[in-house]
């Protein structure tokens, strides 16, 4: 979840670099930001800056929480 926390500041250092890939795993809870770079935002604002995304985006779906868990 890219809302608050260490992610915020990791993705600060890493987003403009495109030797890096970000990974979102699909059971994350959703926050506008993940929303914004799944969808392939050129930039996102933190800490009162706008921070060039030029890392790479994978988002791997084939991930769940309830993996393993019988019904």
């Amino acid at each position: 979840m890219v809302s608050g926390g260490r992610v915020l500041h990791h993705l600060a250092q890493r987003l403009p670099d495109a030797r890096n890939a970000v990974i979102l795993a699909d059971f994350r809870l959703r926050a506008p930001e993940d929303a914004r770079l799944q969808e392939g935002a050129r930039s996102l604002r933190l800490f009162g800056q706008d921070i060039l995304v030029k890392a790479e985006i994978v988002v791997m779906g084939q991930f769940s929480a309830h993996a393993g868990k019988v019904s």
